[in-house]
């Protein structure tokens, strides 16, 4: 054997370099060597099941709050017939749930992708996920871009429905309202945990298994419109939210396919609803002076 190329002969004296023994073999010998493994790449079928298990994932962790909150109404002595009592307690632990419960819905997308679709991980293009490096510089531009889309929104408001306020209270309006640490914990949510684990749910993953099966346009319409379709119940509460989702729904996108990184439309999402929180905490003051 030939110590020098790591190559040389079996025991019966053939070459056991694998370029010489596959070309050796031809055609029909080929067949019997072991092929490599298909490549992990995004469809419409892996997105599809991917936006499923992010729902699945937030439901059951609803469903179990909803069964912690129900045992500690009972520990405290509250029955459900008591409804307002009832609904404080269970509100009450939904606010503290809520984080834990985007991050456990992100974790699973994340493995999920990793299982369906490791090949395309750091691909920046449509048909990746586009987790990859960019510069300081897009992601400067992508949280002032969309700190710009948030107060055009804010002026919108002002302009046209200075009058307007949402239907009834939500979750997140509530917790924003509250103060103190539950004002806190809403900021967290929206605008670290949201930004990241919604722009990795639809502008990766779904952007790129839509595109590599239906083409680009299909898969920015689709994209963007369930992306607005699930913030439904803030959209009944208030309507003319529908102007913001929507728009920071296409800056994200544009940025996303722009420069081929998620970094970008992350920061754009953070900057959207940076400015947001950052209107809730300044708005008493605001109205006090």
């Amino acid at each position: 054997m030939e110590l020098g190329t790591g190559y040389g002969t079996d025991e019966a004296g053939h070459d056991s370099d694998p370029d010489l023994v596959e070309a050796n073999l031809g055609e029909a010998g080929q067949e019997l060597l072991p092929s490599l493994p298909p490549a992990r790449l995004p469809t419409a079928k892996h997105a599809g099941k991917a936006l499923v298990a992010y729902l699945a994932a937030q439901l059951a962790c609803g469903f179990m709050v909803g069964t912690i909150a129900s045992l500690i109404a009972v520990a405290s002595g509250v029955t459900s017939t008591e409804t307002e009592e009832f609904k404080q307690i269970t509100t009450q632990v939904l606010q503290f749930s809520l984080i834990p419960i985007m991050i456990i819905s992100g974790l699973v997308v994340l493995m999920m992708t990793r299982s369906m679709a490791a090949d395309a991980m750091t691909d920046g293009s449509p048909l990746g996920i586009g987790w990859c490096r960019c510069s300081p510089f897009s992601l400067l531009t992508g949280a002032l871009l969309g700190a710009m889309v948030s107060g055009g929104f804010l002026l919108l408001l002002s302009i046209l429905f200075s009058g307007g306020q949402p239907g009834s209270e939500g979750p997140l309006a509530e917790m924003a309202s509250q103060g103190g640490i539950t004002r806190l914990l809403f900021a967290i949510l929206a605008v670290i945990c949201a930004p990241l684990v919604e722009e990795f749910l639809f502008r990766g993953v779904m952007l790129a298994g839509f595109t590599r099966s239906w083409g680009l346009p299909v898969a920015v319409v689709l994209c963007s419109t369930i992306f607005v379709a699930l913030h439904i119940n803030e959209l009944r509460r208030f309507w003319p939210a529908t102007f913001g989702l929507v728009g920071i729904a296409a800056l994200t996108m544009w940025l996303r396919i722009r420069t081929r990184s998620l970094g970008p439309a992350v920061a754009a999402h953070l900057g959207y609803n940076g400015l947001l929180v950052m209107y809730v905490y300044l708005a008493p003051l605001l109205e006090k002076a």
